[in-house]
């Protein structure tokens, strides 16, 4: 990992990603209701399945920030992709563990073969934007949500 201060989630840490979680989420100003049932599935998830990771940002032990990623074969081409469910850094902390942490997920990405390592930018944060182009992301698109039911 990149440093002491970055490292992979362990059982410990499930609560506070859940909490931050619902933070990314509130955040975020997305237009469904967080669960935090699944962001607990998806966090054992991370510690149980190879193509899954949370790492956390967590100075003095306590987890500050969590990156949770996936990689996942292209369904158009030769290739796989690493993309993040999800990425969040509580603001007091904010600053080096941005770099850190995407860092550990490229190198963790590179470590399953992955071609691309994907994120994502909430509408609400364009400065994480400017944080992937520094590091050679390019942007490729944009979402949009409409609800249905």
């Amino acid at each position: 990992m990149a440093s002491s201060d970055v490292r992979f989630a362990i059982p410990e840490d499930r609560y506070r990603v859940i909490s931050m979680c619902r933070d990314a989420h509130a955040a975020g100003k997305l237009p469904w209701q967080f669960s935090a049932p699944h962001a607990d599935a998806l966090f054992r998830q991370s510690l149980q399945m190879p193509d899954r990771a949370c790492i956390v940002f967590a100075p003095e032990r306590t987890a500050q920030g969590f990156l949770l990623a996936y990689v996942s074969p292209s369904p158009m081409a030769n290739i796989a992709f690493a993309r993040d469910f999800g990425w969040w850094i509580d603001p007091g902390h904010r600053g080096r563990a941005a770099g850190e942490m995407l860092e550990a997920f490229e190198l963790w990405a590179e470590q399953r073969n992955a071609t691309f390592a994907g994120m994502a930018a909430m509408e609400a944060n364009p400065r994480a934007g400017r944080i992937y182009e520094r590091r050679g992301y390019v942007k490729t698109e944009t979402h949009y949500y409409k609800r249905l039911t």
